[in-house]
Protein backbone atom coordinates (compact mmCIF):
# COMPACT_ATOMS: atom_id res chain seq x y z
CA UNK A 1 0.00 0.00 0.00
CA UNK A 2 2.73 2.74 0.58
CA UNK A 3 4.69 1.82 -2.46
CA UNK A 4 3.78 4.55 -4.31
CA UNK A 5 4.41 8.53 -4.09
CA UNK A 6 1.86 9.28 -2.10
CA UNK A 7 2.79 12.79 -0.61
CA UNK A 8 1.90 12.93 3.18
CA UNK A 9 1.97 15.27 5.92
CA UNK A 10 1.13 15.22 9.65
CA UNK A 11 -0.93 17.58 12.04
CA UNK A 12 -0.09 17.46 15.63
CA UNK A 13 -3.33 19.66 17.47
CA UNK A 14 -1.78 21.59 19.87
CA UNK A 15 -3.87 24.46 20.59
CA UNK A 16 -5.90 23.81 23.51
CA UNK A 17 -4.89 24.66 27.07
CA UNK A 18 -5.18 21.81 28.90
CA UNK A 19 -7.34 23.32 31.97
CA UNK A 20 -8.74 19.97 33.39
CA UNK A 21 -5.08 19.18 34.38
CA UNK A 22 -4.69 22.29 36.32
CA UNK A 23 -1.06 22.71 35.72
CA UNK A 24 -0.61 26.22 35.03
CA UNK A 25 0.36 24.96 31.46
CA UNK A 26 -1.06 23.46 28.69
CA UNK A 27 -0.77 19.84 29.10
CA UNK A 28 1.22 19.19 25.68
CA UNK A 29 3.98 21.53 27.34
CA UNK A 30 4.41 19.47 30.51
CA UNK A 31 6.78 17.07 31.06
CA UNK A 32 6.48 13.19 30.57
CA UNK A 33 9.40 11.19 31.10
CA UNK A 34 11.94 13.50 30.50
CA UNK A 35 10.38 15.00 27.54
CA UNK A 36 7.18 16.96 26.83
CA UNK A 37 4.32 15.52 25.87
CA UNK A 38 4.27 17.43 22.89
CA UNK A 39 7.91 16.06 21.62
CA UNK A 40 7.06 13.07 22.53
CA UNK A 41 3.93 12.97 20.16
CA UNK A 42 5.92 14.96 17.02
CA UNK A 43 8.64 12.41 17.01
CA UNK A 44 6.89 9.84 16.20
CA UNK A 45 6.26 11.57 12.88
CA UNK A 46 9.24 12.54 12.39
CA UNK A 47 10.89 8.95 12.31
CA UNK A 48 7.81 8.20 10.25
CA UNK A 49 9.82 7.19 6.83
CA UNK A 50 6.25 7.75 5.02
CA UNK A 51 5.54 11.29 6.84
CA UNK A 52 7.00 14.09 4.78
CA UNK A 53 6.03 17.53 6.43
CA UNK A 54 4.74 17.85 9.72
CA UNK A 55 2.67 20.90 10.67
CA UNK A 56 2.12 21.68 14.89
CA UNK A 57 -0.70 24.19 15.59
CA UNK A 58 -0.23 25.61 19.24
CA UNK A 59 -1.58 28.09 21.16
CA UNK A 60 -0.80 31.49 20.20
CA UNK A 61 0.58 32.93 23.20
CA UNK A 62 2.99 29.84 23.67
CA UNK A 63 4.21 29.92 19.95
CA UNK A 64 7.62 31.05 21.17
CA UNK A 65 8.24 28.03 23.83
CA UNK A 66 6.86 25.69 21.10
CA UNK A 67 9.63 26.92 18.85
CA UNK A 68 11.80 26.40 21.41
CA UNK A 69 11.13 22.76 21.73
CA UNK A 70 10.98 22.05 18.23
CA UNK A 71 14.42 23.56 17.98
CA UNK A 72 16.15 21.62 21.14
CA UNK A 73 14.09 18.11 20.50
CA UNK A 74 14.40 18.25 16.50
CA UNK A 75 17.04 20.34 15.13
CA UNK A 76 17.55 20.53 11.39
CA UNK A 77 14.29 18.99 10.89
CA UNK A 78 11.50 21.35 8.91
CA UNK A 79 8.46 21.33 11.27
CA UNK A 80 5.83 24.34 10.52
CA UNK A 81 4.11 26.07 13.40
CA UNK A 82 0.62 27.01 13.09
CA UNK A 83 -1.25 29.75 15.22
CA UNK A 84 -4.21 27.02 17.75
CA UNK A 85 -8.05 28.21 17.83
CA UNK A 86 -10.55 28.75 20.51
CA UNK A 87 -11.72 25.14 19.79
CA UNK A 88 -9.92 22.08 18.41
CA UNK A 89 -12.15 21.72 15.02
CA UNK A 90 -11.16 25.93 14.38
CA UNK A 91 -7.45 24.75 15.64
CA UNK A 92 -7.22 21.78 12.77
CA UNK A 93 -8.96 23.97 10.48
CA UNK A 94 -6.40 27.12 10.85
CA UNK A 95 -3.16 23.69 10.58
CA UNK A 96 -4.89 23.01 6.79
CA UNK A 97 -4.27 26.08 5.88
CA UNK A 98 -0.71 25.82 6.42
CA UNK A 99 -0.46 21.96 4.69
CA UNK A 100 1.87 23.15 1.22
CA UNK A 101 2.25 19.76 -0.87
CA UNK A 102 0.55 16.66 0.49
CA UNK A 103 -2.29 14.55 -1.09
CA UNK A 104 -3.14 12.56 2.55
CA UNK A 105 -3.25 14.42 5.78
CA UNK A 106 -2.86 13.00 8.93
CA UNK A 107 -4.57 14.66 12.11
CA UNK A 108 -3.02 13.30 15.59
CA UNK A 109 -3.66 14.60 19.38
CA UNK A 110 -0.47 15.77 20.99
CA UNK A 111 -1.31 14.34 23.92
CA UNK A 112 -1.18 10.84 22.75
CA UNK A 113 2.48 10.40 22.91
CA UNK A 114 2.26 6.65 23.09
CA UNK A 115 0.93 5.42 19.42
CA UNK A 116 3.00 3.11 17.52
CA UNK A 117 4.77 3.56 13.73
CA UNK A 118 2.70 0.15 12.66
CA UNK A 119 -0.77 2.11 14.34
CA UNK A 120 0.19 5.24 12.13
CA UNK A 121 0.99 2.81 8.99
CA UNK A 122 -2.61 1.35 9.21
CA UNK A 123 -4.04 4.63 9.17
CA UNK A 124 -2.37 6.02 6.21
CA UNK A 125 -3.35 2.56 4.19
CA UNK A 126 -6.61 2.94 5.26
CA UNK A 127 -7.10 6.68 4.44
CA UNK A 128 -4.86 6.19 0.85
CA UNK A 129 -7.60 3.03 0.39
CA UNK A 130 -11.21 4.65 1.60
CA UNK A 131 -10.46 8.16 2.15
CA UNK A 132 -11.01 8.77 5.19
CA UNK A 133 -9.59 6.35 8.31
CA UNK A 134 -8.91 6.19 11.97
CA UNK A 135 -7.99 4.20 14.46
CA UNK A 136 -10.35 2.85 17.42
CA UNK A 137 -10.71 0.37 19.57
CA UNK A 138 -13.81 -1.37 21.09
CA UNK A 139 -15.21 -0.48 24.24
CA UNK A 140 -14.94 -2.55 27.34
CA UNK A 141 -17.41 -1.47 29.92
CA UNK A 142 -21.25 -1.36 29.51
CA UNK A 143 -22.23 1.99 28.22
CA UNK A 144 -25.57 3.64 29.24
CA UNK A 145 -27.64 6.21 27.54
CA UNK A 146 -28.65 8.32 29.86
CA UNK A 147 -31.75 11.11 29.99
CA UNK A 148 -32.05 14.71 31.44
CA UNK A 149 -32.15 13.78 34.79
CA UNK A 150 -29.28 11.25 34.61
CA UNK A 151 -31.56 8.41 35.22
CA UNK A 152 -30.16 5.38 32.73
CA UNK A 153 -32.48 5.28 29.78
CA UNK A 154 -31.25 2.22 27.74
CA UNK A 155 -28.17 0.09 27.65
CA UNK A 156 -26.42 -0.07 24.44
CA UNK A 157 -24.79 -2.59 22.70
CA UNK A 158 -21.10 -2.41 23.42
CA UNK A 159 -20.55 -5.06 20.35
CA UNK A 160 -21.51 -2.56 18.18
CA UNK A 161 -19.29 0.76 19.61
CA UNK A 162 -15.85 1.76 18.84
CA UNK A 163 -13.79 3.83 20.84
CA UNK A 164 -12.13 6.05 18.82
CA UNK A 165 -8.66 7.39 18.43
CA UNK A 166 -5.80 9.35 16.28
CA UNK A 167 -4.17 9.13 14.21
CA UNK A 168 -6.35 9.64 12.01
CA UNK A 169 -5.95 10.07 7.76
CA UNK A 170 -8.09 11.52 5.16
CA UNK A 171 -7.37 12.86 1.77
CA UNK A 172 -6.30 16.02 2.10
CA UNK A 173 -8.79 17.98 -0.63
CA UNK A 174 -11.38 16.08 1.10
CA UNK A 175 -10.94 17.14 4.90
CA UNK A 176 -10.69 20.85 3.57
CA UNK A 177 -13.90 20.75 2.41
CA UNK A 178 -15.39 19.40 4.97
CA UNK A 179 -13.73 22.01 7.40
CA UNK A 180 -15.01 24.65 5.09
CA UNK A 181 -18.41 23.25 5.35
CA UNK A 182 -18.88 22.84 9.00
CA UNK A 183 -17.30 26.69 9.11
CA UNK A 184 -19.76 27.85 6.52
CA UNK A 185 -22.62 26.13 8.59
CA UNK A 186 -21.65 26.61 12.35
CA UNK A 187 -21.12 22.65 12.94
CA UNK A 188 -18.92 22.00 15.66
CA UNK A 189 -17.91 19.00 16.71
CA UNK A 190 -14.64 17.26 18.62
CA UNK A 191 -13.62 14.46 15.50
CA UNK A 192 -12.74 15.65 12.34
CA UNK A 193 -14.10 12.11 11.11
CA UNK A 194 -17.57 13.27 11.85
CA UNK A 195 -17.19 16.38 9.83
CA UNK A 196 -16.63 13.78 6.51
CA UNK A 197 -18.99 11.53 7.70
CA UNK A 198 -22.02 14.50 7.73
CA UNK A 199 -20.99 14.71 3.96
CA UNK A 200 -22.01 10.96 3.72
CA UNK A 201 -18.46 9.82 3.32
CA UNK A 202 -17.82 7.17 5.13
CA UNK A 203 -14.97 5.78 7.76
CA UNK A 204 -13.04 3.22 7.78
CA UNK A 205 -12.03 1.71 11.39
CA UNK A 206 -8.53 0.51 11.70
CA UNK A 207 -7.21 -1.50 14.59
CA UNK A 208 -6.05 0.64 17.41
CA UNK A 209 -4.83 -0.30 21.05
CA UNK A 210 -5.42 0.81 24.38
CA UNK A 211 -2.14 2.15 25.08
CA UNK A 212 -2.31 4.68 22.98
CA UNK A 213 -3.83 7.16 25.96
CA UNK A 214 -4.97 10.29 25.49
CA UNK A 215 -3.53 12.41 28.65
CA UNK A 216 -6.23 14.25 30.13
CA UNK A 217 -6.15 14.11 34.03
CA UNK A 218 -3.17 12.78 36.20
CA UNK A 219 -4.18 9.37 36.14
CA UNK A 220 -3.76 9.13 32.47
CA UNK A 221 -0.36 11.04 32.72
CA UNK A 222 0.44 8.40 35.37
CA UNK A 223 -0.33 5.59 32.92
CA UNK A 224 1.73 6.67 30.21
CA UNK A 225 4.72 7.34 32.84
CA UNK A 226 4.46 3.69 33.38
CA UNK A 227 4.63 2.57 30.19
CA UNK A 228 7.52 4.11 29.52
CA UNK A 229 9.24 3.39 32.47
CA UNK A 230 8.04 -0.43 31.44
CA UNK A 231 9.31 -0.22 28.10
CA UNK A 232 12.99 1.61 29.00
CA UNK A 233 12.11 4.72 27.00
CA UNK A 234 12.30 7.28 30.22
CA UNK A 235 14.90 10.00 28.98
CA UNK A 236 17.05 9.47 32.11
CA UNK A 237 19.53 12.50 30.95
CA UNK A 238 16.76 14.90 31.37
CA UNK A 239 17.71 17.54 34.22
Amino acid sequence: MLADNTKIAALITAGGMGTRMNAGIPKQFMDLGGKPILARSVEIFTICPYVMEIVVAVPFSFMDEARDMMDEHFPGKAIRLAPGGNTRQESVRLGLAAVKDSSIILVHDSVRPLVSQEEVKSVIDGAKEHGSCTLGVMVKETIKELDLNSMAARTLDRSRLCQIQTPQGFELKLLRLAHNLAAQEGFETTDDTALVERMGHPTFIARGSYRNIKITTEEDLACCLALLRREGRLDTTAP
